[in-house]
């Protein structure tokens, strides 16, 4: 007779993976998801929630996978940028529109912004590439 080992992943050990790796996540983030349907309930032993690896063995990537649409703790640096002799990282780009034409606003690590004009034409290149 064959015995498979199980494997059990806790609650709190994805939460603590996924923040060492720079996720912001949270029990309650996950009880949340969890009421909603987004990722699979968790078998319950007490006060202590897990998942069954023999079952969900992808569970931190499809977590890992819905947390991308949060901020992260630890941010990714798109690039860099030079102005004026200072390098600044930018985190994100935003496109808006507004009554006199298009604006990126370009988030920085920093927490700042900066706001240029760009032109219709580069929104259009950028879209098309998706």
């Amino acid at each position: 007779m064959v015995t498979v080992k199980k494997e059990y992943l806790s609650q709190d050990r994805i939460v603590n993976t996924l923040n060492s790796e720079g996720y912001d996540i949270s029990s309650r983030t996950l009880g949340f998801w969890r009421s909603e349907g987004i990722i699979p309930p968790m078998f319950r032993d007490g006060n202590e929630y897990y998942y069954d690896l023999t079952f969900t063995p992808d569970i931190l990537d499809q977590i890992r996978f819905l947390s991308n649409g949060k901020r992260r703790l630890k941010p990714i640096s798109l690039t860099t940028i030079l102005l004026e002799g200072e390098l600044f990282t930018i985190e994100t780009i935003e496109i808006i529109r507004t009554p006199t034409g298009l604006k990126a606003a370009f988030h920085l690590r920093d927490g700042g912004r900066l706001v240029r004009d760009i032109e219709e034409e580069l929104l259009d290149a950028i879209t098309r590439a998706d």
